[in-house]
């Protein structure tokens, strides 16, 4: 029946919808920053995991250059992670409401 305002944004933070939460809902550009910076940590990760792995391979390898060679892979990540994901980033641009639209939504999922 009548909920209060207090009752209502407990109700909206006890689902997930927090402060944070609203924020990424609410604008589109912020959630897909959000995904390509997660894909981008995940590459570093990735890199860095295969350096430690196979640290005997690269001998007199210290971490400054460890770092120049972070860098030079952040360079080609960044520029895989937007030719690999151009369609999806150039679905997310117009600037009209159809894009909040359940079914564009699904289709961005896909």
């Amino acid at each position: 029946m009548g909920q209060t305002r207090e009752s209502k944004e407990h109700g909206a933070r006890s689902m997930g919808q927090g402060a944070w939460g609203k924020g990424l809902k609410g604008n589109i550009y912020v959630v897909l920053g959000y995904r390509i910076l997660v894909i981008m940590l995940l590459f570093t990760l990735c890199r860095a995991g295969f350096f430690v792995f196979n640290i005997g391979k690269f001998p007199g390898v210290g971490f400054s250059q460890f770092l120049g060679m972070e860098r030079g892979g952040l360079m080609f990540d960044i520029s895989a992670v937007v030719y690999i994901n151009m369609l999806f980033i150039l679905l997310h641009l117009p600037p009209f409401d159809f894009r909040y639209n359940a079914a564009w939504q699904k289709i961005l999922k896909y």
